[in-house]
């Protein structure tokens, strides 16, 4: 499915949000680079240690509408289109 500039952001938004309330609060320090698939629509989520976090919510969501990232440290506050602390993921080092 092809998604408009304006429908990629707003999933992308929706994904963050529900991240942000619903499933960083549940997470530990030892879920620190998993990645996260959430199901924009109802908010169902998978985390694993590789990408194939989205494969296994696909499985148990078939029409799932996945957004994927991985559980890092993310300050709330955006630069440049980015949340900051979302590409440093290395500045614990």
């Amino acid at each position: 499915m092809v998604r408009s500039k304006e429908a990629t952001e707003a999933a992308g938004a929706r994904g963050l949000e529900i991240y942000e309330r619903d499933i960083a609060p549940q997470l530990s320090d030892d879920d620190r680079g998993r990645y996260v698939a959430i199901d924009i629509k109802t908010g169902e989520w998978e985390i694993d240690d590789t990408r194939d976090a989205s494969e296994i919510l696909r499985a148990r969501v078939p029409d799932a509408d996945i957004f994927l990232l991985r559980h890092i440290d993310i300050v709330t506050g955006y630069f440049g289109g980015v949340p900051r602390g979302f590409l440093n993921e290395d500045r614990d080092r």
